[in-house]
């Protein structure tokens, strides 16, 4: 059985050459089967084809909905902001941390001017009270201080508390690098996970305390769960000149947690939803299909996200092991350039 090579240390991950394709792995001596078996194990769900086919047909069956159907994203044009975004989000993996900005232990992030457009780009630990949170639940909403709106605004404290050691450092880099630029250059700051919380903070913080008549903001999360009640995504949604994008994934369910129905947390922004019908790596012939979700009104005519796109999935245990594959790549996978990631006929 062929053996995997370890190529570079990447993050906090190691990448492994196997037969020529880069994946994710934890142990030098590691083999392809032992791997594709703990890639089977963890994708459990929507195993069969078949299954997965299912779900793909059921898609916009939801009467109930009062928004926007979900949209097939048809051309790779229309994820082109979503792979950029990713390139950088992942690129602070990669990067020496010493051509990195540290806010605080773990949180390192960095900025660069990309065809006028400024881009901002977080890592942050893991969200690790979520693995035993679905087991507690305990509601963890507090009001939200710092909002303007005549709205509940609620987030969750822990996330809350989590920025709170970083949002004076993330601040002043944020008011620093606006006085620096000129004014017509928009903001884009994107993040996995944890970081996707911190980004849409930052913004909040930014578009509240600051005036920026001019600006747009831009913000693309991965992965990134719940962090506010229902006031808090229409709050954050109606904030003028401000754009959230989420990225998620088929079967992870950390954007699924905390929940809707018996936490009454809720997303803001678009989703746009990664969908594979096999249970299979990316390629010419298993391509990745992506759905664009709005969110809109539930059945007692409130905000709510769409029924659709990740919240049409089974529900189960969150798993910290979901790092791609986001337009066919893996976050800490350092092996691939820019050009390749924009390039877009790709996956």
């Amino acid at each position: 059985m062929l053996k995997s090579t370890l190529l570079v240390k990447c993050g906090e991950k190691s990448i492994f050459d196997l037969g020529g394709q880069s994946v994710l792995g934890t142990r030098k001596n590691e083999t392809v089967g032992e791997s594709e078996n703990k890639e089977m194990k963890k994708r459990k769900f929507y195993s069969n084809k078949q299954d997965r086919k299912l779900l793909r047909n059921n898609l916009a069956t939801n009467l109930y909905f009062d928004g926007p159907p979900i949209k097939r994203i048809q051309k790779s044009s229309g994820i082109r902001y979503g792979r950029k975004s990713f390139y950088f989000a992942n690129k602070v993996y990669c990067l020496p941390l010493n051509q990195t900005i540290k806010f605080a232990d773990f949180v390192y992030g960095n900025f660069e001017l990309l065809n006028s457009r400024l881009i901002i780009y977080l890592k942050a630990p893991e969200i690790r009270y979520l693995s035993t949170w679905n087991r507690e639940r305990k509601n963890t909403l507090i009001k939200y201080s710092k909002a303007i709106s005549s709205l509940d605004v609620r987030v969750d404290s822990n996330f809350l508390e989590q920025y709170e050691e970083v949002r004076l450092q993330i601040r002043k880099l944020l008011i620093e690098i606006l006085r620096d630029t000129r004014s017509d250059i928009d903001l884009h700051i994107t993040g996995h996970r944890l970081a996707g919380v911190y980004a849409i903070f930052a913004v909040m913080d930014i578009r509240e305390q600051l005036e920026l008549p001019k600006r747009v903001i831009s913000v693309t999360t991965f992965g990134t769960p719940r962090m506010g009640n229902r006031d808090f995504a229409k709050y954050v949604n109606q904030i003028p000149r401000l754009r959230i994008t989420r990225y998620t994934l088929f079967d992870d369910q950390i954007p699924r947690f905390p929940t809707r129905e018996l936490d009454g947390y809720y997303h803001p922004g678009i989703e746009v939803w990664s969908f594979m019908e096999c249970n299979c790596r990316p390629s010419k012939t298993n391509k990745i299909m992506y759905f664009r979700c709005f969110p809109g009104n539930g059945k007692d005519g409130t905000y709510d996200e769409h029924p659709d796109c990740i919240n049409s999935e089974k529900e189960h245990e969150p798993s910290f092991t979901y790092d791609g594959p986001y337009f066919g790549y893996y976050f800490g996978d350092c092996s691939y350039t820019m050009e390749e990631v924009f390039d877009r006929n790709a996956s």
